[in-house]
């Protein structure tokens, strides 16, 4: 059992997440600006998308912790517990940004980058949480759906994990196999693409960037950082997974080198792992040292919010996209401080929004998951 202290100091959890909503936000407000940005900067910028590895690590470790406080040993009662609230901490909100997109789709269809699909098909997948095992359904109806449902899968092994899982060696034992069959399968990928490479990529490079095979190493790290914290762990036992993740990282860039011709260090890489990792090691540092610029009450209130963020980010960039290309607002503006005045406008209106939906659809739909539990246990005999 963890000390009762070291429970007491995840408070800079929320301040991780509300960091990485923001990086996502940041990423995506370039998209609605329709200019060329200079290849350096679209570099840099679109690297706010690991926001999203980010999130998987406070994920998987925040999961292992609430089971830890639950002294979860394969308890029903229990498991119960734990799957309801997964469902009703993820379902309310992410049903009405399902119901917001359906609006879009038939209320607003001038909407640019918005490529909302209704099918009976992609509704179905969508409330159930499985677009993810059909590849042309990853984001068919709400942005970014793709991350939710490798979320969902993940959380059905995570009981099981954290069983057989219960050391640092055997967490990092699992995600040196997992990683290590992942660099397996994306060097088929380019492979089986190698005769066309630019139509290949265009056509299946982020089905394969979103699955949750691919995505599965970075959760994990998520459990290897748990055991940092729980076994009192320090930068040089990281250290050591991090050259696991380089040494791939490089396998495949020769490899991609000698099959294509291109030495791209791209998103189906092991470097999105080695980002990750680094993560890790900057939670490590702002555990051990104050760094008030992430973890203040700011961050931590916009990581209370951030799962409205996340989720209903890309709506509010679309509106206010749309809104200030056709009133041609700060045209002679540079693009930069275009992009600037996007990401701050974008920012501010999707915590205004995400503090709405917090307080009368996410808070709700927790209780209510409660509410659940408590009659489902009561009917057990």
């Amino acid at each position: 059992m963890l000390e009762k202290n070291l429970f007491n100091r995840v408070g800079y959890i929320d301040s991780l997440r509300g960091l990485a909503a923001m990086m996502v936000v940041f990423t995506h407000s370039w998209i609605v600006i329709p200019e060329t940005y200079p290849a350096l900067f679209h570099q840099i910028v679109g690297e706010g998308a690991r926001g999203v590895q980010l999130f998987f690590i406070i994920s998987a470790f925040t999961l292992f912790l609430s089971l830890e406080k639950l002294n979860y040993t394969g308890q029903k009662d229990l498991l119960l517990l734990y799957f309801i609230r997964r469902f009703f901490r993820i379902a309310p909100l992410f049903y009405f940004a399902i119901l917001i997109s359906l609006i879009f789709k038939y209320f607003l269809p001038h909407f640019d980058h918005l490529t909302i699909k209704n099918s009976f098909l992609d509704i179905l997948t969508s409330i159930t949480f499985t677009n993810g095992f059909f590849p042309t359904m990853f984001d068919s109806l709400v942005p970014n759906q793709w991350t939710i449902s490798v979320e969902m899968l993940f959380y059905v092994f995570v009981p099981y994990l954290f069983i057989k899982v219960n050391t640092f060696k055997k967490s990092v034992r699992l995600y040196v196999v997992t990683s290590f069959i992942t660099l397996i399968l994306s060097m088929l990928f380019i492979f089986a693409g190698k005769d066309n490479p630019h139509e290949w990529v265009n056509k299946i490079y982020f089905i394969i960037y979103t699955s949750f095979p691919f995505q599965l190493p970075n959760l994990l790290l998520g459990i290897v950082y748990f055991f940092v914290i729980k076994e009192g762990k320090s930068y040089k036992d990281v250290l050591g997974v991090l050259s696991w993740a380089s040494i791939q990282t490089i396998i495949f860039g020769i490899y991609q080198k000698i099959i294509v011709n291109k030495f791209d260090i791209s998103m189906i890489s092991p470097r999105i792992q080695v980002e990750t990792i680094l993560f890790i090691l900057l939670i490590i540092f702002i555990t051990k040292n104050n760094f008030p610029f992430i973890n203040n009450k700011v961050m931590r209130y916009i990581g209370k919010i951030s799962y409205g963020s996340y989720l209903l980010h890309f709506f509010v960039l679309v509106i206010i996209g749309r809104l200030i290309n056709s009133l041609e607002l700060f045209n002679e503006l540079s693009i930069y401080y275009k992009f600037i005045i996007m990401s701050t406008v974008c920012s501010i209106s999707t915590i205004f929004i995400a503090s709405i939906t917090y307080k009368y659809i996410e808070s709700p739909g927790q209780k209510l998951g409660l509410k659940v539990f408590n009659f489902l246990k009561n009917k057990q005999p």
